[in-house]
């Protein structure tokens, strides 16, 4: 026995895994335990999106300031904007309290 094989047998066995299972069984193991499921777009249409680039801009993102945290008197830079209303939001908290005013 090699001393790789003896060392996966010695892993396998301290991890309570049969010995039979190979590296690729537990890759793909592991990704459909932890694949996600696809999003839909809330009945709403008000999800979030990167702000457009405008033209001639040399980056690749654009940031605007977040208008929930400037009305909280915080600044703080954004990519993403609400698809419906066009303004520029943090993800999570930032979005979901500005849409429930």
């Amino acid at each position: 026995m090699r001393f790789k094989e003896f060392r996966d047998l010695i892993i396998k066995n301290f991890l309570q895994i049969s010995p039979t299972v190979t590296a690729t069984d537990l890759f793909h193991l592991k990704n459909q335990k932890h694949r996600k499921q696809p999003n839909e777009a809330p009945d709403d249409k008000h999800y979030q999106e990167p702000i457009p680039v405008p033209e001639n801009f040399k980056r690749s993102k654009y940031f605007k300031n977040c208008k929930q945290c400037t009305k909280n008197k915080t600044r703080k830079q954004t990519q993403l904007q609400c698809k419906e209303c066009t303004v520029p939001l943090c993800a999570g908290k930032c979005f979901e309290s500005w849409h429930k005013e």
